[in-house]
């Protein structure tokens, strides 16, 4: 079935398909001095096989013949191929190489056609120089009273007729760009839909596993948490059981002091006593270590293995993506790796010039402040505080913490003493478990943490 071609374009050039055959790409092709497939190939995608085994002289007079009850079932089963998985990727690039064709052709023509109306712009010029010259030469024949002036006025009408015909032929031309130019847009506009149809498929395969990846984010997340909390009591378990080694110590320096020998002080029950405490805190310690990096270990590799397998159809769909944004198919692919903290897109703490550099001033300032502790429920009330403070109530209602929420997400008391750096570490957990935004935290977090060491100083 054909569709009436534009006034301005030759309708030898192009006919209307309703699959992807089209009879006019031969005849064009002759036009152009360039074979068919010649003609396809410098434009299409690579496809699973030559576009001319599709458009081929015998299909399209088979096509042709066909009545239109037939041509309405050969489409059904056209349409069907895009449900075969590997078929519909082929047909679909097949189908936006030949619209891509045409979109290429179309700008290439009205390219020419714009180069036209810059020489008969410039023809024009000229001719504008011209009359005006003779014009006033005109003028001063009049007044000097020399002859010619007739043969003049005659020659000015006469640019005036050419004047005239290079406007309409620019016009002409113009309307030809035009026509040129809609039909480019009719035919991104097909392109586009396969694409939008092609990548709509591969976004339903990826639906499952974003979803998991989405899932299993929030447990690395959860364990990261966990992982930080877990090492500042390990931290503080650490620290008693060395008081108790060094109790221990003195105990068996009194006994040897007193004449027990070493057996005795081996054997003795407040020193065996102690020995086994240690040893099964240092243990217990070690299984939760090792436990803790386990589950890590576990929850990265089925994110390494769901990420390849969503790979190959993000990488299918970028590339449908890049036909629509008219960038070449072989162009790199934009890296997908996360952002660095504090750099991301979205609501949070947003004031320019976040970011690391100040975090690690105040980092390396810690290491002086190392024993400066507070209480986690004061962390958290300081923090509401200083939020308000610098957001405004309304703004920082969003950001502000939960203290139930934290003190069971993070399964810390509230009365359990922190550094200021582990609050750091652990606040900036648990705002990703809680998917709260954490642009701009480093900025913040230090200002706050500067403040209340600057408090502390002032009042020891």
């Amino acid at each position: 079935m054909k569709a009436e071609a534009m006034p301005s374009v030759d309708p030898r050039e192009e006919q209307k398909p309703d699959l992807v055959v089209l009879p006019s790409v031969e005849e064009d092709a002759k036009m152009s001095g360039q074979t068919v497939e010649g003609n396809i190939e410098t434009s299409q995608v690579e496809t699973g096989k030559k576009t001319e085994e599709v458009l081929g002289t015998e299909n399209r007079s088979f096509f042709s013949r066909m009545s239109e009850g037939a041509k309405g079932l050969a489409g059904k089963f056209y349409d069907k191929l895009y449900e075969i998985p590997g078929v519909n990727r082929v047909v679909g690039k097949m189908e936006i190489a030949y619209n891509q064709f045409w979109i290429d052709r179309h700008e290439e023509k009205a390219t020419g056609l714009k180069g036209k109306i810059d020489g008969l712009d410039a023809r024009v010029g000229t001719l504008d120089q011209s009359r005006q010259e003779i014009q006033a030469s005109i003028e001063q024949f009049k007044r000097d009273g020399f002859p010619g002036v007739p043969s003049l006025e005659l020659k000015l009408k006469e640019i005036e007729r050419r004047k005239a015909g290079l406007q309409n032929e620019r016009d002409t031309a113009q309307a030809k760009i035009d026509a040129r130019g809609n039909k480019a847009e009719l035919y991104a506009g097909k392109r586009d839909e396969i694409a939008d149809r092609l990548i709509s498929r591969y976004d339903e395969k990826l639906r499952p596993m974003e979803a998991e990846l989405e899932i299993l984010q929030t447990s690395r997340d959860e364990a990261e948490l966990l992982t930080a909390v877990t090492e500042v009591k390990h931290r503080e378990q650490t620290k008693r059981f060395s008081a108790m080694e060094q109790s221990k110590l003195r105990l068996e320096s009194v006994l040897r002091a007193a004449g027990e020998s070493e057996r005795k002080i081996r054997s003795f029950s407040a020193i065996k006593e102690l020995e086994a405490s240690l040893a099964r805190g240092r243990a217990s310690i070690k299984k939760e270590s090792e436990a803790l990096a386990k589950k890590r270990i576990a929850i990265n590799e089925k994110i390494a293995k769901t990420e390849a397998k969503a790979h190959p159809y993000r990488n299918k769909r970028k590339e449908f993506e890049r036909v629509k944004a008219g960038r070449p198919l072989g162009e790199k692919e934009e890296s997908r790796v996360q952002q660095p903290e504090g750099t991301q897109a979205g609501p949070g703490f947003s004031t320019a010039g976040s970011g690391n550099k100040e975090a690690a001033g105040f980092e390396s300032n810690e290491a002086q402040e190392e024993e400066v502790k507070f209480t986690a429920r004061g962390y958290v009330s300081g923090w509401n505080d200083y939020l308000m403070k610098e957001m405004g109530r309304k703004q920082a209602s969003s950001e502000m913490l939960d203290t139930g929420q934290f003190e069971k997400t993070t399964k810390l008391r509230g009365s359990f003493e922190l550094t200021p750096m582990d609050f750091k570490r652990i606040l900036r957990g648990y705002l990703k478990v809680k998917k709260m935004p954490t642009k701009g935290f480093d900025r913040h977090i230090d200002s706050f943490l500067e403040g209340i060491m600057d408090a502390a100083k002032q009042t020891a």
